[in-house]
Order: C-alpha cells, then sequence, then structure tokens
C-alpha cells in the first residue's frame, strides 16, 4: 500500500510539473514575439537646420512585442537625439545609429542638415518671376513640396503655389546680383524640390539664366518637371 502511495504521489508530481511547464511556456510564448531583423525605414535623409525629425524601425515580424530604440549621433554638433527625436542643430552631414533594445540589433542613416530655405529680396538688385507648370513623376505635386531657385547651392528665392480659373500652378521670384541686361552677364539659376514628408532633394532638369524678364504666363506656363 505505502509503495502504490509513492507511485501515485511520484505520478502526480510529474504531471504536475509538466502541466506548470507547459503554462509557463504558454506565458512567454503568447506575451513576447522575438524580432529577427531590424533596420530603419530611410538609409539617407535631408533636413533643414533647426528642423526635428524621427526615423522609424522597420522590425521582422512587424508583430514584435518591444519596438524600443536608444539614438546617437557620431555628430552631436551637427544632429543630436533627445529620447526618439533627432534634432538638426548645424549644417552638414552625420551618421545617426539606431539600437533595438530587443537582441540589440542596430542599423544607421545618414542625415543631410541643410540651410534653410530663406533669402531677403533686399540683398539683390534684381528680380525675376516664372509661372511654372510643376510636374514630379507625371503628376502636380502637393503643397506639402517646396521648390526652391538656386544660383550654384546658394538659396536665391521660394515657390508659392496658386490658382487661377482651376488652374494650379507655381510662382516663383528668385534675386540675382547680376543682369545680362544691364550688366552683360548673368547668373544660371536652377529648380530643386524639397519633399518634406519623405526627406528628399531632387533637382528638375530645366535652368534660366538670369535676365531679369518674366518666364511663362498664366495661359503659357514655364515647364518644370522631373520623370
Amino acid at each position: 500500500m505505502k509503495r502504490f502511495a509513492k507511485i501515485f504521489t511520484l505520478i502526480t508530481f510529474v504531471a504536475m510539473s509538466q502541466l506548470m511547464t507547459s503554462c509557463l511556456k504558454m506565458d512567454i510564448g503568447d506575451d513576447t514575439i522575438t524580432a529577427y531583423n531590424m533596420t530603419l525605414n530611410y538609409d539617407s535623409v535631408y533636413v533643414m537646420l533647426d528642423d526635428t525629425i524621427r526615423l522609424s524601425p522597420v522590425f521582422d515580424p512587424d508583430s514584435v512585442t518591444n519596438k524600443e530604440m536608444f539614438w546617437w549621433s557620431d555628430a552631436d554638433s551637427i544632429v543630436y537625439s533627445d529620447g526618439n527625436d533627432l534634432i538638426a542643430v548645424a549644417e552638414g552631414m552625420t551618421f545617426v545609429r539606431g539600437r533595438s533594445v530587443q537582441h540589440r540589433m542596430e542599423d544607421s542613416c545618414y542625415i543631410y542638415v541643410m540651410p534653410r530655405w530663406e533669402v531677403s529680396p533686399y540683398d539683390y538688385p534684381f528680380e525675376i518671376v516664372v509661372y511654372a507648370d510643376v510636374k514630379i513623376g507625371g503628376e502636380t505635386p502637393s503643397e506639402d513640396i517646396l521648390i526652391g531657385a538656386f544660383k550654384g547651392a546658394e538659396f536665391r528665392g521660394i515657390g508659392k503655389w496658386k490658382e487661377f480659373a482651376g488652374k494650379k500652378y507655381l510662382e516663383i521670384r528668385a534675386y540675382s546680383l547680376y543682369d545680362e541686361v544691364h550688366d552683360g552677364k548673368s547668373e544660371k539659376i536652377n529648380f530643386l524640390y524639397y519633399d518634406k514628408k519623405n526627406l528628399r532633394v531632387q533637382r528638375f532638369k530645366q535652368s534660366i539664366s538670369f535676365d531679369s524678364e518674366t518666364h511663362g504666363t498664366i495661359s503659357n506656363l514655364f515647364e518644370l518637371s522631373i520623370p
């Protein structure tokens, strides 16, 4: 009888141990989803001075439980991290690195910090106006897109969206130190766009020489396009 009791106690103990182990595994497995890979949503971005941005980690699988990140910059004098915020404090370029709390996986992103697209018309004696039909990928861009006029890397004017008789167009006023008519020489003006949502910059294929003329009209707009 005692032997039977011992055997029964042993069987009960083993069964209870297996049940507890099973329950423990279920709790851990159901509540914790482990990531196998992590990348950042951008490998390079453009931001303007004084802007604050956030980069996003992309986990595999996306349903990972812990998505917390640590951030740091190779040059805090250009971009520094404040929690999940990345703040541009000086012009230049730096690497920003992100490390996941779970499994300490890392990825990095180049950040290019541009000067703000601002100009004082009073610093330049000459002005041109461009009335433009803008197409990016065959579509009229949203008003989140900034379009600027540049002489080399120097910002010379910003475009403003306007509408006439249901037609949307861009008015760009650009400024110059020289004029073809008055000085016998001119500056070449290029056009760039800045996508604030996707943090990228691209140049339009068209350019003009500064001649103090109006380029395009409301009925015959100057074409600015990127395929």
